[in-house]
């Protein structure tokens, strides 16, 4: 690498300059546990973040038949509770856990048969505990909770009793109290709740079924107050899907729901600004009243059940894993570049090896790769000669830089067996030696390792 060249590249660390990123690729992964719970739909699962587990409780079968069965998801393989005693059998009921309190509080649903419950539970990992507070919000089904990390209790909305319900009510531990914020959304039954990704003390409120029909508004609960957000960009109209939030990635990710006519197969991500599609293949198949549920010690979210439609219920079991090669943009201004291909998939625990071409009588037969951690950028530097062949755009500031020789040129790394790379990307970005002594780039990949 000529002198001339590698001090333009340590000179872009002093630019400061905040270029815009790649987004991570995504894709579906079907799990095959050696034992799964039964098919449902309308159960509720949260993640226990004091024992690294995911907790499912009840849900219903061939549409009507409600379960009182609780099950727990290690990230490798479900496992059937048998505490003494367990809530009555419930569909459409809430589950959130209390963070402070390392419990899963568990409000109401639809009993049997069908009639609103407004009971209230906790969860410890061994047993179920019913408690009698003085105060306790109307039977429904339908509704949401969430943790209020900032107030260090269980938020409640909404739900279906004798009408769509509009009331917001907390959870200390001991009692329920109603909250009266000022300006609500609407009254509606089986919208979806997850915690804001780039604010964790806050709460978001997507959608449902209210009485002017599907809705497709996004609403903010900060802790005190609702207000209504207005990305440029809205899933459909829909009830029924699953929400859950990848904190450690600051995303919140919607999976599929009910528009009145047909089950939705679709995954949004919404990032704290906007929503946008998540090209993920495969894809579980379409469905309402899944249940999705983050486990941070796998850095994935997972999804289990729900009804393709009514009756029709599904037992798979799903994570959602953002991993995978993306090209990201051209080595040179009007799409030229060297093409660099990853020969093998960035799994952990594996060799990964990336690849370009550049023969005589131009190349040398010598190169390098750079890498970078992080997203690549999209808005690229330009590298003008000397040093380069040409006008050249670079993705990335370079962390460490890989000599390699041969035709083609071929560079493989150990990704260690550690979670904790799962779904962090990083950048690369080729450059072949050209007889002459510049440095002709590659087009630039965005990495991200997975299971």
């Amino acid at each position: 690498m000529s002198a001339s060249c590698r001090a333009r590249l340590i000179a872009l660390s002093f630019l400061g300059v905040a270029p815009s990123l790649a987004a991570a690729q995504a894709r579906w992964i079907e799990r095959f546990p050696a034992q799964s719970p039964p098919a449902r739909s309308g159960h509720a699962m949260v993640q226990d973040l004091a024992r690294g587990r995911v907790v499912l409780f009840g849900g219903q079968t061939g549409g009507s038949l409600p379960l009182a069965d609780t099950w727990e998801w290690d990230g490798t393989n479900w496992r059937l509770a048998q505490p003494a005693q367990t809530p009555p059998a419930r569909a459409y009921h809430a589950m959130a856990y209390d963070r402070v309190r390392g419990r899963t509080v568990l409000f109401g649903g639809a009993g049997s048969p069908g009639a609103p419950l407004a009971d209230t539970w906790e969860w410890d990992g061994v047993a179920w505990n019913q408690f009698a507070p003085a105060t306790v919000p109307p039977a429904r089904a339908g509704h949401v909770m969430g943790f209020q990390a900032g107030r260090q209790a269980v938020l409640l909305f909404g739900g279906l009793g004798a009408s769509f319900l509009p009331d917001t009510w907390e959870w200390n531990g001991m009692n329920w109290a109603l909250i009266s914020p000022g300006p609500t959304p609407s009254g509606r039954a089986y919208a979806a709740l997850s915690e804001h990704p780039e604010s964790p003390g806050s709460l978001l409120l997507f959608g449902g079924l209210g009485g002017a029909g599907y809705l497709r508004d996004l609403w903010r609960w900060d802790g005190s107050s609702w207000s209504g957000l207005t990305p440029l960009n809205l899933p459909a109209a829909r009830n029924a899907s699953g929400l859950a939030t990848q904190a450690d990635a600051r995303r919140m990710i919607l999976f599929g729901g009910w528009n009145g006519s047909i089950s939705l197969g679709d995954t949004l991500e919404f990032n704290g600004n906007d929503w946008a599609p998540v090209n993920a293949t495969p894809s579980p198949p379409a469905r309402f009243g899944p249940a999705m549920a983050h486990l941070s010690s796998r850095r994935a979210t997972l999804l289990f059940g729900g009804a393709a439609s009514l009756g029709s219920d599904l037992g798979d079991t799903w994570e959602l894993d953002y991993g995978g090669c993306a090209r990201v943009g051209p080595g040179q201004p009007g799409g030229g570049g060297i093409p660099c291909i990853c020969e093998t998939p960035p799994q952990i625990g594996t060799s990964f090896c990336v690849s370009f071409s550049y023969p005589p009588p131009q190349g040398a037969g010598t190169g390098l790769l750079l890498l970078a951690p992080g997203p690549c950028f999209t808005n690229p530097f330009t590298i003008l000669p000397p040093g380069v062949c040409g006008p050249t755009w670079l993705y990335l500031i370079p962390g460490a830089i890989l000599q390699g020789a041969g035709e083609p040129l071929r560079f493989c790394m150990t990704l260690p067996a550690s979670p904790a790379l799962v779904g962090q990307p990083f950048c690369l970005q080729g450059a072949a030696v050209e007889v002459g002594a510049c440095l002709r780039p590659t087009d630039a990949q965005q990495v991200v390792p997975h299971r």
